[in-house]
């Protein structure tokens, strides 16, 4: 009889815990993910890496994509789990990008500049991706991101169709077989 009561209390106790770990491997990769009608994208702009080294950064707008699936990644330096992701954004855009028309913009909201972004990708061996960074956090504020990391996905049209938010393995078919659903 006490061994069964010890069973039972182990059980209510652990409980919440296996429910959880239920409904993140029942959920998948996307678990976060948020999928609606297309919707305007607003209209700012953010920085990237000069064409030639001691020019200015080059200003970009989301309509610079038109015509692409952008796969619009809010990121930091600082921020661990995009720190994991960033491999195999890394990988998404070398493999993707070049059999369908994607852009992976990778925008850093680092407060340390252009620079801690190269050093970043340079000892990351992030070399697929261009630098990409907001400017005083506009893009991050206008399309309303709350956390780090968020992706958003604007169709070729230029409309904004899903978000996700958290980190995402990037490499996998369940995530690349969404992708492709949205060309």
């Amino acid at each position: 009889m006490k061994t069964r009561n010890i069973f039972l209390a182990l059980i209510i106790l652990l409980a919440p815990v296996l429910g959880m770990a239920l409904e993140i491997k029942k959920e998948g990769h996307l678990r976060n993910l948020e999928v609606y009608d297309p919707e305007i994208v607003p209209e700012t702009s953010f920085e990237g890496e000069p064409e030639n080294e001691g020019e200015k950064a080059k200003l970009y707008r989301l309509e610079d994509f038109r015509g692409k699936l952008v796969i619009l990644n809010f990121w930091a330096t600082w921020c661990v789990p995009c720190i994991l992701e960033m491999p195999s954004l890394n990988n998404l855009q070398k493999e993707m990008g070049a059999e369908f028309p994607i852009e992976v913009a990778a925008i850093s909201e680092d407060f340390k500049g252009m620079d801690s972004v190269k050093d970043f990708y340079k000892n990351q061996k992030i070399d697929k991706l261009k630098v990409y960074m907001d400017i005083n956090n506009q893009l991050f504020g206008a399309f309303g991101v709350k956390t780090l990391p968020t992706t958003i996905f604007i169709d070729a049209n230029g409309k904004e169709v899903a978000r996700v938010k958290g980190e995402v393995n990037w490499g996998t078919q369940e995530v690349r077989d969404f992708i492709k659903s949205l060309m």
